[in-house]
């Protein structure tokens, strides 16, 4: 049952309302729009997030940061193939250490085993991974995501 479902049938609750409510975050208390809460646990409490959150709400905190993430990696990958199409139409006399990484750096990305790389590692390894990694954008964000006390 769908949680508007459960309001109008159930519960009688004002779904306007109820988005209206702030919760304060078990861990650092910090207030937050119910809709917000489990992502912030999901990135800035990752090592306690089976504690708070439900299997359900740790995937769609995974799928919000992937999209983000692809979204990076697509535009880098654009801007990077086209550098490196400016740079294979000169021709440069004489060999620089500059030059040397710019084209293994090259040659790497066009032999990039990505699978291999990057998806065949078990789950313990990249949760460590993920506790040293996370919060992503941590401060750009952090005062859009936050109520301030005046509120």
């Amino acid at each position: 049952m769908s949680f508007s479902e459960f309001c109008n049938k159930i519960c009688k609750v004002d779904i306007r309302k109820f988005r209206a409510i702030y919760f304060y975050c078990p861990v650092c208390e910090e207030k937050f729009l119910h809709y917000s809460l489990s992502f912030h646990i999901f990135q800035y409490h990752f090592q306690q997030k089976e504690k708070y959150l439900s299997p359900k709400e740790i995937a769609k905190g995974c799928s919000n940061l992937i999209i983000k993430e692809y979204a990076k990696i697509k535009s880098s990958l654009a801007i990077f193939s086209e550098l490196a199409i400016l740079y294979n139409s000169f021709e440069i006399r004489g060999y620089n250490q500059w030059e040397y990484k710019t084209e293994e750096m090259i040659k790497d990305i066009l032999t990039m085993n990505i699978e291999n790389d990057y998806f065949n590692r078990t789950l313990n390894e990249v949760n460590e991974d993920l506790k040293a990694k996370l919060p992503l954008n941590k401060d750009k964000n952090k005062n859009a995501r936050t109520l301030t006390n005046e509120i």
